[in-house]
């Protein structure tokens, strides 16, 4: 068989398949086209000659056929998609090889006598060239075709907000592609296609779902957190619902994705710090199908630990937040407070007393018992402030023998006091004169030093620490010898030459100024001292110096001595040494000294407490150091020596007090048999009757209307007005806060505003027996049962049957604070 005959055969057989494969398909294709054609040819007839009708039925027969080629190629795409087609042949025309394959085959059969006429008909060359080109393009076409059907689906704006939707709309848009791009090829060069035009589709209709599945992912998400925040969902149907969601790939989470999720909800919670009330309740409680009847508590100890620290961790910097914020608040009103005052004094109309009064009346109105050391500055009275301001301007007058009218301590002089210093004010227009006259003096000095071999630093025009100590020494000589100068009466010029052939000699090596290895000898010296007593310190921070290491003058350690011994106060001579040296107090600048004396110092007792607060709890005793009514609060409580923490309403900011629970608010709870020591609830807490009147009760303090949450908000924001109302009669009475018995009778005025209301105000007033007698459950519970007798009639007004069983309970209920449980 001859390779001609060999094409024929297959393309007679591929033909055949074909036709088996598409079957009706094929059929409604053509006889779709045959239609087109004969409604052509009808219309033709009728229209007769006319040019422009004959035009019309072309273009409607051209509508025809395209609508029947995008419908054959849809169909055709349907089966393959749907498996009704097992088999299509996307083999590409013949490649160069096959085509030399047939020219060569067709020579063969010319030289044998074939005509060549038959030879250019068999090979088709054109009709070759023409498909190979339609391949070509169909398939340039098909590659982008993903794009271009997203575009058809976001002009059309075509609805893909869900599976079916999706299908839908790509298909629609891959129709309308079809006919924009591939009607006009031939169709079997465009079946072959299919497969290719198909995963296009198919990638565009992935990404629009992998779209929707993420965006219906983290909508779910929200839901879940708000969920396990509020409890309105249960933790099984948090997981099971987590199940829906998806990765941020994209893909479906598994089981140990979803319970990371889950996990990951709770812990963003609890760094919010919500996992509290309902939120903890709901998790803690919950029994998976897989614990054996155990609670996620027991189960996930150790992960519910974690929860609870870090709500703890969050509820302190919230609180840290708010008093920061109230700090910062306070200290903005005070200083334009200030900056008005200072504003009045600068035009001469200082405001009396009573401005500052109202100023500072309103400021604690806003701002409770924040620093207000500012008002107190401007409450300084006038006389002793202008006298103070003149005692200032004369020290500076006798150091410099200059003042000038632009000098700040003026504003505050009286008139006749500015007067009376006319003499020795001059104008600051002359300031630039005398510094040019002083900068000159310096280069001359400097030029001097640099002559000095041995002064000199590594680089020119440097100097090493000599120099440098002799630079330091004759500008003080030059500034001490100008104020002298001017109160002899000279000029400023005459005055300038005087000081530079005075000092100008001293400026050589072992000169009056070349003092840095001359310990003690003179004010210079002092200051050296101090210098290398300070470096010392800076490089070795951790130790004591050896004996000898610094030298130290034997009548610093002689006062040093008599410190120790309380003869004397703290030597100025520490103070001056410690002011210098961050993170040093006189203390440890004495123990230093005395070391490298070869003496032995004893630290006060306060100092060594003070050293173990700064090692153990370095914030607190950062916040001791700079001490205002919140830092105080917070540094006794990081410290454990205050009863209160930082969930009492006594440290937080009035915006948020009655918001949290602490320990007075679940003791009270302890007493009425509603909450646990941990924090927990009972049974009661959901809901029991009153065993005096029967009544209904929820919440922690049994309360009587509303959800047991409800009760709680409501009763929380009553306690907190009771301990506004209390607090400073607790302080007046010699009680400070923070203080255990602070606590104890704090807690006792809250409990009877639980228990009994009216009883509160008297037993208030026998607190101060409370004291002298000692602070116990006896004395209180004894002032609580006495305070339930009503002044006006002396009768006892309770539901007990009698004084014996409301002592007890008032006993019982007093110190619960204090041991955890009810007595």
């Amino acid at each position: 068989m001859t390779y001609s005959q060999q094409i024929q055969n297959q393309t007679q057989s591929y033909n055949q398949n074909l036709e088996n494969y598409f079957g009706s398909v094929t059929d409604n294709y053509r006889t779709e086209v045959a239609n087109a054609g004969r409604f052509g040819q009808d219309l033709q007839v009728i229209g007769g000659g006319l040019q422009q009708l004959s035009t019309k039925l072309e273009e409607r027969r051209a509508e025809l056929k395209k609508k029947a080629d995008v419908n054959y190629t849809n169909r055709i795409l349907e089966m393959y998609a749907n498996g009704e087609l097992d088999h299509l042949n996307t083999d590409p025309l013949a490649t160069p090889e096959d085509m030399a394959d047939r020219i060569k085959a067709v020579t063969d059969q010319v030289r044998a006598g074939m005509p060549l006429e038959w030879g250019t008909n068999f090979l088709n060359v054109d009709d070759y060239q023409n498909r190979v080109v339609q391949q070509t393009l169909i398939a340039a076409k098909t590659a982008n075709a993903a794009e271009d059907i997203k575009e058809i689906v976001t002009s059309r704006k075509l609805d893909v907000s869900n599976s079916s939707n999706i299908a839908g709309s790509v298909a629609a848009a891959r129709t309308e592609w079809i006919s924009n791009n591939l009607t006009g090829f031939d169709n079997d060069l465009v079946i072959k296609n299919v497969p290719q035009l198909l995963k296009q589709s198919t990638k565009v209709s992935d990404a629009y779902q992998t779209a929707n599945n993420m965006r219906n992912s983290v909508r779910i998400e929200n839901e879940l957190t708000v969920a396990a925040q509020t409890g309105s969902m249960s933790v099984s149907e948090i997981f099971a619902k987590a199940a829906l969601t998806f990765t941020d790939k994209g893909k479906p989470r598994n089981a140990a994705q979803v319970n990371d999720f889950v996990n990951n909800i709770y812990k963003n919670i609890a760094s919010q710090g919500r996992f509290v009330g309902v939120a903890r309740r709901n998790y803690v409680e919950h029994k998976p199908s897989w614990g054996g009847g155990k609670t996620l508590g027991e189960l996930k100890e150790g992960f519910v630990a974690e929860l609870d620290t870090d709500t703890s961790k969050a509820q302190k910097e919230q609180v840290g937040n708010f008093l920061r914020g109230r700090e910062v608040a306070a200290a903005q009103v005070a200083q334009a407070d200030f900056q008005e005052y200072e504003d009045l004094v600068a035009t001469g109309n200082r405001p009396n007393d009573d401005w500052v009064a109202l100023k500072l009346r309103k400021f604690k109105e806003e701002h409770g018992e924040a620093d207000a050391s500012l008002y107190l500055r401007m409450f300084t009275d006038e006389e002793v402030l202008a006298e103070d301001a003149l005692r200032q301007i004369k020290a500076k007058y006798k150091e410099k023998s200059i003042i000038y009218d632009d000098e700040p301590l003026l504003k505050y002089l009286t008139i006749d006091q500015r007067n009376n210093l006319g003499s020795i004010i001059e104008p600051a227009t002359n300031k630039q004169a005398v510094a040019d006259l002083r900068t000159s003096a310096m280069r001359i000095f400097e030029g001097r030093l640099g002559r000095i071999d041995k002064l000199a630093g590594k680089k020119p025009g440097l100097f090493n620490d000599r120099g440098e100590w002799v630079k330091l020494g004759y500008s003080t000589e030059y500034d001490r010898l100008i104020a002298e100068g001017k109160a002899m009466g000279l000029d400023d010029v005459k005055n300038n030459e005087r000081a530079i052939k005075t000092i100008l000699p001293e400026i050589v090596e072992g000169g009056q100024f070349d003092t840095l290895d001359k310990l003690y000898t003179n004010d210079t010296a002092a200051r050296q001292f101090t210098e290398k007593v300070t470096r010392w310190v800076g490089t070795n921070a951790n130790r004591l110096p050896d004996v000898g290491e610094i030298e130290v003058p034997k009548s610093m350690l002689d006062s040093i001595e008599k410190y120790q011994k309380g003869i004397i106060p703290v030597p100025p001579a520490l103070t001056n040494l410690s002011d210098r040296i961050p993170g040093k107090g006189p203390a440890d600048l004495a123990e230093i000294l005395m070391s490298a004396g070869g003496r032995t110092f004893k630290l006060p007792e306060a100092e060594e407490a003070a050293r173990v607060i700064r090692s153990v709890y370095p914030d607190a005793y950062r916040k001791m150091s700079y001490c205002s009514p919140a830092n105080t609060d917070q540094a006794g409580i990081e410290c454990g020596s205050y009863a209160l923490g930082y969930r009492s309403d006594e440290v937080l900011h009035p915006a948020v007090q009655g918001n949290f629970e602490d320990n007075m608010f679940i003791s009270i709870g302890l007493n009425e048999g509603t909450r646990t020591s941990d924090g927990g609830f009972t049974d009661a807490y959901f809901g029991h009757t009153d065993p005096g009147d029967g009544a209904s009760n929820r919440g922690t303090v049994s309360a009587r209307a509303g959800t047991p949450e409800e009760a709680d908000q409501n009763w929380k924001g009553i306690l907190k007005d009771t301990r506004s109302q209390y607090k400073n009669t607790l302080v007046d009475m010699g009680i400070p806060v923070g203080s255990n018995n602070y606590q104890v009778l704090m807690f006792n005025i809250l409990d009877l505003r639980v228990q009994a209301p009216a009883a509160v105000p008297d037993f208030v007033d026998k607190i101060p027996s409370i004291i002298q007698s000692g602070v116990s459950a006896e004395s209180i519970g004894a002032a609580r049962a006495d305070s339930y007798i009503n002044p006006a009639t002396g009768k006892l007004e309770t539901t007990f049957n009698s004084y014996e069983d409301l002592l007890r309970d008032q006993m019982a209920r007093s110190m619960t604070i204090v041991t955890g449980e009810r007595g």
